[in-house]
């Protein structure tokens, strides 16, 4: 398998322009944008996670951000690739948060 590392940054901003505080901030879903399941949830504050994929893979993912009154904010663009790297490698994806 190769594994991926997913990071972000946090939304400083909630849609309607208000600033949120990142102690709202409760997790971060990842999810596949293909079929909409999620691949993976991550618990603030944490900006980063790993997930292993298969050695050949196409694929394209959409990242949500959860807050503690359980607002949901948009998906993120999805972030598409595809990728038959050498085993054992590590591929970083930067995914960019919309605002929640």
């Amino acid at each position: 398998a190769v594994m991926l590392q997913f990071s972000w940054a946090a939304p400083t901003h909630r849609e309607d322009g208000d600033v949120l505080n990142p102690d709202d901030i409760v997790k971060y879903d990842i999810f596949d944008a293909a079929d909409g399941q999620l691949v993976t949830s991550v618990d603030a504050p944490a900006l980063t996670t790993n997930y292993d994929i298969p050695n050949t893979f196409t694929g394209s993912f959409t990242i949500q951000v959860t807050d503690r009154y359980g607002l949901k904010s948009r998906m993120s663009e999805p972030v598409a690739f595809n990728i038959a790297p050498p085993q054992g490698t590590t591929i970083t994806i930067i995914i960019v948060l919309p605002p929640s």
